[in-house]
């Protein structure tokens, strides 16, 4: 599983082209209509945001022993080091969106790949990754792009 790191979609296919048999994507889908949270306005910019709480945030820890009997998990959670954060993230509309593109790029990897399925292509890379990586030139970075 690929916890964490997620940051484009081209890191969602090289996990799990790489072994992973899944990938978490919760900052990924975090400011879509169907994850929890509230949209709120900027004052200052004007634009939406929805507010994002990793679920082992201390917010999110407390919140969900709010109504709590349990005065032992409610001492454990206010001594656990928070792992998560409360942040704000730019509001993205419907999940559909974004998981279609995600869909469009693993295809396209897929068939960067040569193979019709992202099982057969992972057959292909998992025994030499490096293979099928194509470092970038320097100055090819400068003017590529982020994708």
């Amino acid at each position: 599983m690929a916890d964490g790191g997620i940051k484009h979609d081209k890191d969602i296919f090289l996990a799990l082209a790489c072994g992973a048999d899944t990938v978490m994507l919760g900052s990924a889908l975090s400011g879509t209509d169907e994850a929890p949270g509230r949209v709120i306005e900027d004052p200052a910019t004007h634009t939406k945001k929805k507010i994002y709480r990793g679920m082992t945030s201390p917010e999110a820890v407390l919140e969900s022993l709010y109504d709590s009997d349990d005065t032992d998990a409610v001492d454990a959670a206010l001594y656990t080091p928070p792992e998560g954060q409360e942040i704000q993230v730019p509001y993205k509309g419907s999940v559909v969106d974004i998981l279609q593109r995600i869909r469009g790029h693993l295809r396209s990897a897929v068939s960067y790949a040569g193979e019709a399925s992202l099982s057969v292509a992972r057959d292909k890379i998992l025994p030499d990754p490096l293979k099928f990586m194509v470092p970038l030139s320097e100055s090819s970075r400068r003017e590529s792009y982020e994708r």
